[in-house]
């Protein structure tokens, strides 16, 4: 089965997102993956079943209810309080959360 990874880094900043070209350069450079950018919460909502890895600015429970796969979610934010984390911890296991300047780490229980 091929690793889907899916992109959805939507700001109100156009230069924190990964535009269109940018993913078809890794579609070129990684054939064996496939990649699919969402544009809002719907397409996310969509492209996020059969995901293995989401690189996400934001990600609602909804859609972390629908990805069985997800393995990795990378946040292009600075924290990773925007996410769902307790649905997250929930939903899949191993589960690696980094954030762009280090990893995340499951408060202890």
């Amino acid at each position: 089965m091929r690793m889907k990874v899916l992109i959805y880094t939507v700001w109100p900043v156009p230069f924190w997102e990964v535009p269109e070209s940018q993913v078809v350069r890794l579609k070129q450079r990684f054939p064996d993956v496939t990649f699919a950018r969402a544009l809002n919460d719907e397409e996310a909502l969509r492209e996020i079943e059969g995901a293995d890895v989401a690189l996400a600015s934001r990600l609602t429970a909804l859609t972390v209810q629908r990805a069985p796969r997800l393995r990795w979610v990378h946040s292009t934010a600075a924290a990773v309080g925007i996410l769902p984390l307790r649905d997250l911890r929930l939903a899949a296991s191993p589960l690696a959360i980094p954030v762009a300047f280090r990893p995340f780490r499951w408060p202890s229980t």
